[in-house]
């Protein structure tokens, strides 16, 4: 799993570890990456006081978010509010199955169950959606293809994405 933000309440950070937590309770075994800053002490540090610390990785600020996106099989982006997210458009580029949450601009990126998981603004829902993608390989085989088909369209902003790789 990858998520690429800030590490706080407005970016789902809570979510996050609600989300992880159930998948650690239903025995799921992950690592998460957050690519960001930490701006909420007391958040992170309740990761440890849940016993998360060993699932969930910070690996701080990166100018270029895509070795880390690349590596996860799910993008995950819980957010209360995006504008227009770029990192959700280089999940898009990289053709990772997304679950994000129903923030206000989210129908401008995204069709639920077309090429995304759109789930509501909670822990519960963002981790029920990550573990139906884990479990789900025809729906994440789905979005994978219907995200590549889209690239074709966008072959240029491609082209530019793997010089920089």
């Amino acid at each position: 799993l990858c998520t690429v933000a800030h590490f706080c309440r407005r970016k789902g950070g809570d979510f996050a570890i609600e989300a992880a937590e159930i998948l650690k309770k239903e025995h799921v075994k992950f690592k998460w990456l957050f690519v960001g800053k930490v701006l909420e002490q007391d958040l992170f540090n309740s990761i440890k006081e849940k016993g998360l610390d060993e699932d969930m990785i910070f690996v701080g600020i990166h100018s270029n978010p895509y070795p880390y996106i690349k590596l996860s099989d799910i993008y995950v982006q819980p957010s209360r509010f995006e504008g227009k997210s770029i990192s959700l458009d280089e999940a898009k580029i990289l053709c990772k199955p997304i679950v994000v949450t129903n923030f206000s601009t989210v129908k401008d990126q995204f069709e639920n169950r077309i090429n995304a998981s759109i789930c509501e603004m909670n822990g519960k829902a963002v981790g029920d959606a990550i573990i139906e993608l884990i479990n789900n390989t025809e729906l994440r085989q789905s979005y994978i293809d219907n995200l590549k088909s889209n690239i074709t369209d966008n072959s240029t902003e491609v082209e530019k994405l793997y010089c920089f790789l």
